[in-house]
C-alpha cells in the first residue's frame, strides 16, 4: 500500500536530519486543521528523500514540471506515505515513481485528489473508492452552514 501525498513539512524536515534507513517518531499530517482529524502518531522508517521535482506524465499536464519541494518517503506500518513540503493534488503516477514507488506493484493506492487523479489512476485501477475526508471540497453539501440560500435546492433540499 502507498498513500501519496501528505502534506507535513516538519515531518520532512525530521526525516531529512534523520537520514534514509533511520526510524523517527513522526506526529504526520492532521496539522491544518483539527476538525479533519489529529496527526497520526508512529513510528517511521524513512524509505527515500528527494527534492521532489518531477515531470508529469500525464495525460493531465504531460510534460509539466512539478516541485513537491522536500520529499519524504515514509514506511508507516507497512505502508509507504509520500510526504511533502508544498501542498499538491495527486494527479500523476510521477508521485510515486519519481520517490522510487512503482504503483503497478501496489494492492492499494490512497491518492488525496478531488477529482484529477481519474486520468491517470483509474486505468491502473480494479476499483476506484471515494473517501469524504469533509473539509472543503465534501461532497456532502449537507455539511456546510448556509446563510443566504433560497430553500429548497437540490441537492440540500428534494426539489420536485
Amino acid at each position: 500500500m502507498a498513500v501519496g501525498t501528505i502534506y507535513d513539512p516538519c515531518t520532512v524536515r525530521q526525516a531529512l536530519k534523520a537520514g534514509v534507513g533511520a526510524r523517527i517518531e513522526v506526529a504526520l499530517g492532521g496539522h491544518t486543521d483539527p476538525s479533519l482529524g489529529a496527526p497520526v502518531r508512529a513510528t517511521a522508517e524513512v524509505m527515500h528523500l528527494s527534492d521532489g521535482n518531477f515531470r508529469n506524465d500525464g495525460p493531465m499536464n504531460a510534460g509539466v514540471q512539478v516541485a513537491l519541494g522536500p520529499t519524504a518517503v515514509l514506511r508507516v506500518g507497512g505502508i509507504d506515505v509520500v510526504t511533502t513540503s508544498i501542498r499538491m493534488h495527486t494527479i500523476d503516477l510521477q508521485v510515486f515513481l519519481s520517490q522510487g514507488i512503482d504503483p503497478l506493484r501496489k494492492n492499494v493506492l490512497v491518492v488525496k485528489s478531488s477529482q484529477h487523479f481519474r486520468a491517470a489512476f483509474e486505468p491502473i485501477a480494479r476499483q476506484v473508492m471515494l473517501v469524504d475526508a469533509g473539509g472543503l471540497c465534501s461532497t456532502d453539501a449537507s455539511r456546510f452552514t448556509y446563510r443566504k440560500l433560497r430553500r429548497p435546492i437540490w441537492p440540500l433540499d428534494p426539489v420536485a
